[in-house]
C-alpha cells in the first residue's frame, strides 16, 4: 500500500511539472474598458494577425485560460471607453499571469518571461517619464533658437540611450523569448553594428523566431544600402503606368529624397504637411526632387491620397504592398521611411527630419 501511494504521489508529482497550462488573469482600472466588451488574444505572424481566444469583460476584469506546448508572444487586443483600440504584450506560459491595466501603463507579474518582459518596460517607462519632465522644463521657458537647438540635442542623446539601453537588455538575456520579442518590436532603431551584436549572441532557434530571419536578410540589404554606399535604382510604373527610374532623377537636382509611405499609413499621411511646405520651397530649383515609393496595394487608395494630399512630386508603386521591389531593394520594414541621395548618387542620410534635410540642401545652394 504505501508502494502504491508513492507511486501515485510520483505519478501526481510528474503531472505536475509537465503541466502546460496558463491562466491570464486581467484588469483593466479607471473604466478603461466597458463591460461586456471583448478582449482578443491574437498572434502575429510576420505582417498577419492570427486570432487565438477572446474573454468577455465584466466588472473590469477577464480571465483567458488554456494549454500551451511552447511559450509564445501575443497581444491582448480591446477597446476603450473612448473608442479606440490598444493593445497589451505578453508572452503566453504555463502558470498564472496577472495583468494590470491602466491608461498609461501595463503590469505583468507572476510568470518568468512575463516578469521578464515587464522588467524592460520598466526602464523603458523611466526613460520617457525622464523625456516629459524634460518637455515640461522645455516648454515652460520662453522659445529661442539656442534653446530649440539644445532641446534637439537632448532629444537625440535621449533616444540614443534607450536604444542602447534596449540593445544590453537584449543581449544580456539573450535567447529568452521576452529578448527576442523585444528586438522584433524594437530594432528599426538600431545601428548595422547593434543588430549585429545582437544577431551573433542568438543561437539557431533565436535566429529562426518570427521575424528575426527577415530581418537578418534585411540587415545584408541594409549593408548595401546604407550612408556613403552608392544608390540602388528603382524601376517602378508611375501613377499614369509609364515605368519612371529613380535614376532619372538622381544627378538632376543636388539631392533626391526617396520617401517609402502608402495611403494607410497615418504617420505618413502626417508627415506630409511639413514635407509639403519643405518641398514648395526647392521645387524647380535644381535643390531638390522627391521620388514617392508607395507600399499600396490598392490603386485608387493609392492615386486618391496623392490627390487628397496634394502631393505634387514624382510618385510610383508596384501595387504589391510589403513586398514592393522598390522598398525590398532598400530593407524597409516599417514606414514611413527616407532615403536621402546626394547628385553624385551617394546615400547621404536615411530617415533624416525634414530641419536636417533643409540643412544639406541649403548648403548646397551657396
Amino acid at each position: 500500500m504505501k508502494k502504491q501511494l508513492l507511486f501515485l504521489l510520483a505519478v501526481f508529482s510528474l503531472a505536475a511539472c509537465t503541466d502546460n497550462s496558463y491562466r491570464i488573469q486581467g484588469t483593466f482600472t479607471d473604466g478603461l474598458v466597458p463591460d461586456s466588451s471583448l478582449v482578443y488574444m491574437q498572434k502575429r505572424v510576420v505582417r498577419e494577425w492570427v486570432m487565438l481566444d477572446s474573454a468577455m469583460v465584466l466588472g473590469g476584469d477577464f480571465v483567458m485560460k488554456g494549454k500551451v506546448e511552447e511559450p509564445f508572444y501575443a497581444y491582448l487586443t480591446y477597446t476603450g471607453t473612448d473608442g479606440r483600440k490598444r493593445y497589451a504584450d505578453i508572452v503566453v506560459e504555463p502558470g498564472n499571469l496577472s495583468l494590470t491595466v491602466n491608461p498609461k501603463q501595463i503590469k505583468r507579474s507572476g510568470v518568468s518571461q512575463n516578469a521578464l518582459l515587464q522588467s524592460f518596460y520598466d526602464m523603458e517607462d523611466a526613460v520617457f517619464a525622464a523625456y516629459e519632465t524634460k518637455y515640461e522644463e522645455q516648454s515652460s521657458q520662453p522659445q529661442t533658437p539656442e534653446r530649440q537647438a539644445a532641446w534637439e540635442v537632448y532629444v537625440d542623446s535621449l533616444q540614443d540611450a534607450a536604444v542602447a539601453q534596449t540593445v544590453d537588455f537584449i543581449l544580456k538575456n539573450a535567447n529568452t523569448l521576452a529578448a527576442n520579442a523585444v528586438f522584433t518590436t524594437r530594432y528599426y532603431n538600431m545601428s548595422i553594428q547593434q543588430k549585429d551584436a545582437v544577431i551573433a549572441a542568438m543561437n539557431e532557434e533565436s535566429r529562426s523566431y518570427d521575424r528575426i530571419p527577415l530581418i537578418i536578410e534585411t540587415l545584408e540589404i541594409e549593408r548595401r544600402t546604407a550612408i556613403g554606399q552608392p544608390y540602388t535604382d528603382i524601376v517602378l510604373p508611375d501613377a499614369a503606368g509609364n515605368e519612371l527610374a529613380l535614376s532619372s532623377l538622381v544627378g538632376k537636382t543636388d539631392y533626391v529624397l526617396v520617401d517609402f509611405w502608402a495611403s494607410w499609413c497615418g504617420p505618413c499621411r502626417a508627415s506630409f504637411p511639413e514635407l509639403k511646405e519643405f518641398y514648395g520651397k526647392y521645387a524647380g530649383t535644381g535643390k531638390l526632387e522627391i521620388f514617392g515609393v508607395s507600399l499600396d496595394n490598392e490603386e485608387q487608395s493609392w492615386k486618391n491620397a496623392i490627390e487628397k494630399e496634394g502631393l505634387s512630386w514624382k510618385h510610383v508603386s508596384d501595387l504589391k504592398g510589403w513586398e514592393c521591389a522598390g522598398a525590398q531593394a532598400y530593407g524597409v520594414n516599417a514606414i514611413p521611411c527616407t532615403v536621402l541621395i546626394d547628385k553624385a548618387g551617394t546615400i547621404v542620410g536615411r530617415n533624416l527630419e525634414i530641419p536636417e534635410i533643409e540643412r544639406l540642401v541649403a548648403d548646397a545652394a551657396e
